[in-house]
């Protein structure tokens, strides 16, 4: 049975993990972006 919850609790930690990275690239991304997408409106005009 411990090894069992173990396992879960392996799982449970190890998709945290992934999510957050995810998350965070995500996140990331959409600043880069819009920052990408404010210097190319300024430049424009």
């Amino acid at each position: 049975m411990t090894d069992f919850l173990l396992c879960i609790g392996r799982y449970v930690v190890e998709m945290a993990a992934l999510a957050l990275i995810g998350g965070l690239g995500a996140f990331i991304g959409i600043r880069l972006r819009r920052h990408k997408d404010a210097k190319a409106d300024t430049t424009k005009e």
